[in-house]
């Protein structure tokens, strides 16, 4: 008990931009090419590793947390455009074939519908919906 204590002393000394490298180099193990993109995101170019550890600590949270966000993504199940056509389309029920114009109701922004029954909410709204759930939701598949 007295050794865990101290290993957990010692684990709150470490400092947070020590944290932030830390975990960035723990999820770029195996994700190079994920790593890679999430670095051109944040600063516009590819960097090496050492102005990545001089860089601010804001910049580095962003990286890390962009790509733990990436790799989630890249490791679901589910595939969020499928998932995303699935939440559109269950919100829909049978209606006459025609095109509706319909607003979605969680963000305002007007759509066409190819069926009369409209599902309510937007591609862009279920998309985002879609990666939510893909991020964040890891048991929702049916056991085996």
């Amino acid at each position: 008990m007295a050794c865990f204590i101290k290993t957990l002393g010692v684990k709150l000394r470490m400092s947070l931009d020590d944290f932030y490298i830390n975990r960035i180099q723990q999820l770029k193990k195996g994700n190079m090419s994920e790593y890679e993109s999430v670095l051109v995101d944040v600063f516009d170019q590819s960097i090496s590793w050492q102005e990545l550890k001089n860089a601010d600590r804001k910049l580095q949270t962003r990286v890390m947390l962009k790509l733990d966000e990436v790799i989630k993504l890249k490791e679901s199940p589910l595939d969020i455009k499928k998932l995303a056509y699935a939440i559109q389309h269950s919100r829909s029920g049978a209606g006459g074939c025609a095109m509706t114009e319909f607003e979605c109701k969680l963000c305002g922004e007007v759509e066409l519908w190819s069926n009369t029954a409209t599902p309510g909410i937007c591609r862009s709204c279920a998309v985002d919906m879609a990666t939510n759930i893909a991020k964040y939701n890891y048991n929702i598949m049916k056991e085996c």
